[in-house]
């Protein structure tokens, strides 16, 4: 016997340094496989963007799939750019997956009420300790309903709801931020591309003044002050030109990443900077930013689920009631012409007594967590009423300012066009018109800003107060 007890301690120890070894190994084949499995993903990437590459410089397609994105030619607006984003964004797909997780969580507690049943069997075999004899076998299959839980059935399944509709209203905050995203960022582009117009015309007519001083010049009728000052007028567009059309680039590669389609697209915005007539009533604003904005309606699912959960902690301290059925098939004696069976059926009691205050414990966090969510709530109120006044206080400006600069453009059109009769009769220099029309892009530049910054006001408004739809964009 001894000698098997030895035996035995030798070969588990022999067991469990083998199996330190293989943890190891294990851990740097783990290793070794998740940077095999992105090198193989990083050459998949890289293949399907040289393959948009191509397709788009072959094909010219309005709407190409290829293996990494979705490449788009053409024309587009607003509406359209919304809808593609709805589609193709990564970050609201990951979004939705969390409210397919919660709807699973919500079934898996409401299925917890229904009966359980388990088949188990039991082999007592051949160990140093045993007669080498005899081995015994043992089945048995059980049945059991649920009856009372202390109450924690039924508070799991509200909880789950609970998660659900924070998971609801995460993708609808989700979609919200995407919707003022492609909004704020197709706006901005359309500003750009307006001010590129204007820098653009700017650089024609510095160039013809230019060319005008040069051939007076040439004649004997200017100076060569007046050459060279609308050399600077030139050199001072063109720069003005080259750096809206990079911010332009820029954010056109930034609106295809937020809609989730493929860098390689080419597309043109066609809406129009303008504003609409209609006034924004902010009289109500604090009401509906009270109750329309998804972080405050999901604050208070946070309470909801920290109160279930407290419920749920509870039914520890209550009564447990089972309704059970089993049946057994075996040996239990080990004697192989000793084979039975056992069925037993009934109800199935436990109150627990004393579990070393880990329920007290447990009561305790619950209620922490409770006294958390009621505070984070008041937080987000207070931030929400802020952002609000904020939303209201830079629509007002943004309205003064468009005011201005509208005035401001109007009145810089009017000078311009009098330097430039005047110019042409000999009444005004060159010099004069230069600067009425570097006066007069600098207008027309604040003056499409202004348009933009209000825009961007209401956007922000709207968000303030949980109304980012497809109306209050003025899309379809």
């Amino acid at each position: 016997m001894k000698k098997m007890t030895y035996n035995y301690l030798l070969v588990t120890a022999s067991l469990a340094g083998l199996l330190s070894g293989c943890i190891a190994t294990q851990q740097q084949k783990v290793t070794e496989n998740i940077r095999a499995l992105n090198a193989a993903r990083s050459t998949q990437v890289l293949a399907g963007v040289e393959a948009q590459e191509v397709s788009v410089a072959i094909n010219n397609p309005s709407n190409n799939e290829t293996a990494n994105a979705t490449v788009l030619m053409g024309e587009m607006t607003l509406s359209q750019c919304v809808k593609l984003a709805l589609t193709h964004s990564i970050e609201l797909f990951k979004q939705e997956l969390e409210l397919d997780k919660a709807s699973a969580d919500v079934n898996r507690a409401f299925y917890s009420v229904f009966p359980k049943l388990n088949l188990s069997g039991d082999v007592n075999t051949l160990t140093p300790f045993d007669d080498p004899d005899k081995e015994s076998y043992d089945l048995k299959l059980t049945l059991t309903q649920p009856l009372w839980q202390g109450g924690a059935i039924s508070a799991a399944y509200r909880y789950a709801n609970y998660e659900y509709e924070k998971a609801r209203l995460s993708v609808w905050e989700k979609k919200e931020d995407l919707l003022y995203q492609i909004s704020s960022l197709y706006t901005e582009i359309i500003l750009k591309q307006e001010l590129v117009t204007v820098y653009k015309s700017a650089v024609d007519v510095s160039e013809r003044l230019y060319n005008t001083s040069k051939n007076k010049l040439d004649g004997g009728v200017a100076s060569r002050y007046e050459l060279l000052r609308a050399e600077v007028e030139v050199a001072n567009a063109q720069a003005e030109l080259i750096r809206e059309e990079n911010e332009l680039n820029e954010l056109m590669l930034k609106l295809y990443n937020t809609m989730g389609v493929s860098q390689a697209s080419n597309v043109k915005l066609v809406d129009v900077l303008q504003l609409s007539d209609s006034k924004i009533d902010t009289s109500n604003a604090n009401s509906l930013a009270l109750n329309n904005r998804a972080e405050l309606l999901s604050a208070m699912c946070d309470i909801k689920k920290a109160e279930e959960n407290i419920s749920i902690v509870k039914a520890e301290y209550r009564p447990h009631i089972d309704l059970y059925a089993s049946g057994g098939y075996g040996n239990s004696r080990g004697e192989a012409s000793d084979w039975e069976d056992e069925w037993q059926a009934g109800i199935k009691a436990s109150m627990p007594i004393f579990d070393g205050f880990s329920r007290s414990y447990k009561l305790l966090s619950a209620k922490a967590e409770l006294k958390q969510a009621e505070a984070e709530l008041r937080l987000q109120e207070k931030n929400v009423l802020s952002e609000t006044a904020n939303a209201i206080m830079q629509l007002a400006y943004a309205e003064r300012y468009y005011e201005s600069q509208k005035k401001n453009k109007e009145l810089s059109e009017e000078v311009h066009r009098m330097v430039e009769e005047g110019f042409k009769v000999g009444k005004n220099t060159q010099i004069e018109v230069l600067d009425a029309r570097a006066a007069l892009t600098e207008a027309m530049g604040g003056y499409y800003k202004s348009i933009y910054t209000i825009k961007q006001a209401r956007l922000n408004y709207n968000l303030a107060i949980g109304n980012m739809n497809a109306e209050a964009l003025g899309i379809e």
